[in-house]
């Protein structure tokens, strides 16, 4: 089982990572690229996302 520190700790990793995914998207976006890598990317984003959100529910 995982404490609640532990958790709390994994949380704001989740949450960072998702934060770094969110800014290369923009630098991304910003510099024009190929419709792959932008949508890669998206969909990364959402799976961080999605993978936050449960995590702490």
């Amino acid at each position: 089982m995982v404490s609640r520190r532990e958790r709390s700790a994994l949380q704001a990793e989740l949450t960072e990572i998702e934060s770094d995914l969110a800014t290369e998207l923009l630098e991304v976006y910003r510099r024009g690229t190929s419709y792959e890598e932008f949508w890669e990317l998206v969909e990364r984003l959402r799976d961080f996302g999605e993978l936050r959100k449960n995590f702490s529910a």
